[in-house]
């Protein structure tokens, strides 16, 4: 006879709203505690995750990563590993978009512009 003990996954954690600056990207997640030795980030550009451009393990509930220089809309999900090696389901997708950055000096010239003919 053998014996053996079924362990439920570890559950996918929930995103918190992404923190875009100028420079930086910052992702929270739900922490799971203890039963979890790492989670699992992937970023890419399409809902599937076919074009994965960011696929990391990390051990804090949390990244913060170079905001990408390409405008667009970008996926991101998170999964968790349990002590055991065991990974659990990605979380569902969470969209961000990226903004292209003005172009300030052709703001400048038109503001200037705008300032001398009126």
């Amino acid at each position: 006879m053998v014996s053996f003990t079924l362990s439920p996954l570890p559950p996918a954690p929930s995103l918190d709203a992404p923190q875009i600056g100028k420079e930086q990207l910052s992702i929270k997640w739900q922490d799971l505690g203890k039963e979890v030795s790492v989670y699992h980030f992937q970023m890419a550009r399409d809902e599937a995750f076919q074009q994965v451009i960011v696929d990391k393990t990390i051990e804090k509930p949390q990244i913060v990563m170079e905001k990408p220089r390409t405008a667009g809309t970008y996926y991101v999900r998170i999964g968790s590993v349990n002590k055991k090696g065991f990974h659990g389901d990605f979380s569902p997708p969470q969209t961000l978009e990226i903004f292209e950055r003005p172009p300030f000096l052709i703001m400048g010239i038109v503001v200037a512009l705008l300032f001398v003919l009126f």
